[in-house]
């Protein structure tokens, strides 16, 4: 199995740059370690990235074309009522195959495994697009980013996840589940980094988060 573990930003408005390898690790554990790790910090640490974990549960009994999540874009709603500003910045580990579920003996792969496409506005039209520009299938795997601009994440603010599915004309069973999490910055996807992450919560498909409170 070959995971895609890369950083990708946007460069300039409307340009994508390109995606530079990057020693990150995975983010799994994170969210049950901050709740514990939160009060050695004097200061509440300042949110500027956020996490998208795929929720697949790993069943491939054919070939395919990509599993999990689809992720076209995800959106912050400053306020929940403001401008919205995308992802300007990725980093992740999306696996390129995975192994098939028995009796299947077709590798399970990824077609869609270019975490750059989740930069920028949504701009999904279909399940199966020709090119691998629109949404990054997760395949298990998982992306974090910061916003255009770095703001920081707020209480009071809106997320919107534009997970691909029934939004481009898929049955209920397209949209693939995943859990969102919020981190201090995109260092924290190292695997010495225990304490900078928490879970805000699970959804599907085209999901909102308003975020109520934060946890300290």
């Amino acid at each position: 199995m070959r995971r895609l573990l890369a950083r990708c930003a946007i460069v300039a408005a409307g340009a994508l740059g390109g995606c530079d390898s990057d020693p990150a690790g995975s983010v799994d554990a994170r969210a049950d370690a901050f709740a514990d790790a939160v009060d050695t910090h004097e200061a509440a640490p300042a949110m500027h990235a956020v996490v998208i974990q795929d929720l697949w549960d790993g069943y491939c009994a054919g070939p395919g074309r990509s599993r999990g999540a689809d992720i076209d874009a995800v959106e912050l709603v400053p306020g929940g009522a403001g401008a919205s500003v995308f992802l300007g910045e990725v980093v992740g580990e999306v696996p390129a195959s995975t192994s098939p579920t028995p009796p299947s003996t077709d590798p399970c792969l990824n077609d869609y495994d270019q975490l750059d496409a989740a930069l920028g506005p949504p701009d999904a039209t279909t399940l199966f697009p020709d090119a691998d520009t629109q949404f990054v299938s997760l395949h298990g795997g998982w992306l974090a980013g910061i916003f255009q601009g770095a703001p920081r994440i707020e209480v009071g603010d809106r997320l919107v996840v534009h997970e691909v599915g029934r939004n481009v004309g898929g049955n209920a069973d397209s949209d693939e589940p995943f859990a969102l999490l919020l981190m201090t910055d995109l260092d924290c996807a190292g695997p010495s980094d225990a304490s900078c992450s928490f879970k805000v919560g699970e959804g599907y498909g085209v999901a909102s988060f308003d975020l109520e409170a934060m946890p300290f």
